[in-house]
């Protein structure tokens, strides 16, 4: 199936941020902004490592490795930087997010 495209939500005074659940089958994706972060959390038992692959090398062929996130489980959260560099931008534009299972809920939040 394809990617769920999450939608960017930009923080006002009073925001009640949108979250979305991750299907590990599809995986999700966000567009690209350098001023993005976000906000996982963990609705299962157990703990749960997001994913978010690099695409980049270094010297041409040293692989950038990908990132790990490990949530704890419920009620755990963890916050992300934002991305500010396009070592994670896929070829189509886009940042994925890849899950080993389902449990994950995020919200993809700019600063304005």
């Amino acid at each position: 199936m394809a990617r769920l495209t999450l939608t960017t939500q930009t923080i006002t005074h009073g925001l009640a941020p949108t979250y979305t659940a991750i299907v590990a089958a599809d995986d999700a994706q966000f567009l690209f902004d350098p001023a993005v972060f976000l906000h996982v959390c963990n609705t299962t038992v157990g703990a749960i490592v997001l994913t978010i692959p690099a695409n980049q090398n270094v010297d041409g062929d040293l692989a950038v490795p990908a990132r790990t996130i490990s949530i704890a489980a419920t009620p755990g959260a963890k916050f992300t930087k934002r991305f500010e560099k396009d070592t994670y931008v896929q070829a189509d534009g886009y940042v994925y997010l890849n899950s080993p299972t389902d449990g994950l809920e995020i919200a993809v939040l700019k600063l304005p």
